[in-house]
């Protein structure tokens, strides 16, 4: 969906003393519908959920007056705030980090300058109110669609979760060096993207996925010649994942299940994987609004 839907009449607060970053952040909302009010400090941001109903919150984690995650946790406090999602952004990668030892975190955090696209794609799957399938659940075709066509990502990994052992399932990016999360789907804590970002691709068995055309699979990485040093809170001894190619390029991501456990390989979720991965770059091929990232 495009053409200033995916996000019609939601409601999103942004919290930036940075005019130029919170003013693009709401000119890319606004353009798929959201209608935008923005704040340069914690104390606005207080003031605006008092009286206002939001459907987002969208947070700068260095804020002139309090730390964004001190802002968080008051705006749970408020009789409006606490069903609200937040997504947090920064340029410093010590404020994202620093949230593996805070008691509040945002639903999403996305590292400044943020893609248009990885915004939108937050906001959908943060709002997303499509119920996650159950442990167990078989695997439906319809389930991919509907969580692609709306951005839902968190709903679309879910799905492809449900069948498998695996705690986590992930749609990641190649930024250079670096991966980034368009969204990790947590089994345990399914409403929270758990992954901080800034990890270097080279770490982690995401690299062979940028030379390999087919899926890589590893069962326990303790018992072969694997060692992936992803950063808590994932210690990943198992693997399986798919390049995501739009053409005959070189991948722009992949799609994967991981785990701290070991996890036996299952065809059936490899096949799952590999037919997700195929709607995933067809629709990043057709989707002009996408292009960009």
């Amino acid at each position: 969906m495009s053409g200033g839907m995916l996000l019609f009449d939601l409601r999103v607060l942004v919290v930036d003393p940075d005019p130029d970053s919170a003013g693009s952040v709401a000119s890319h909302l606004k353009e798929e519908g959201a209608t935008v009010q923005l704040v340069r400090d914690a104390a606005e941001a207080v003031a605006v959920l008092k009286k206002s109903h939001l459907d987002v919150i969208v947070c700068e984690l260095d804020l002139p007056d309090l730390d964004g995650h001190a802002l968080l946790q008051a705006l749970r406090q408020l009789p409006r705030g606490g069903g609200v999602p937040a997504i947090a952004v920064t340029r410093r990668k010590n404020l994202i980090e620093h949230t593996l030892v805070v008691g509040e975190r945002f639903e999403k955090y996305l590292a400044k300058p943020v893609r248009s696209q990885d915004m939108i794609d937050a906001v959908c799957c943060v709002v997303g109110d499509r119920k996650i399938p159950p442990v167990g659940t078989p695997l439906s075709v319809e389930a991919l669609g509907d969580g692609l066509v709306v951005h839902d990502y968190r709903f679309m990994l879910g799905a492809l979760n449900a069948p498998t052992p695996y705690r986590y399932t992930a749609l990641l990016r190649f930024e250079e060096h670096e991966l980034t999360s368009i969204w990790t789907f947590d089994r345990e804590k399914s409403t929270h993207d758990p992954f901080m970002g800034g990890v270097p691709v080279a770490e982690t068995p995401f690299e062979a996925l940028r030379r390999h055309r087919g899926p890589l699979v590893v069962d326990d990485a303790n018992e072969g010649a694997w060692v992936f040093r992803v950063p808590a809170p994932f210690p990943v001894r198992s693997f399986a994942g798919v390049p995501l190619r739009p053409r005959a390029e070189s991948p722009f991501g992949v799609l994967c299940h991981f785990d701290e456990k070991p996890r036996p390989m299952q065809k059936t979720a490899v096949e799952n994987l590999e037919r997700a991965a195929r709607m995933i770059s067809f629709a990043r091929r057709s989707d002009p609004s996408r292009r960009q990232a």
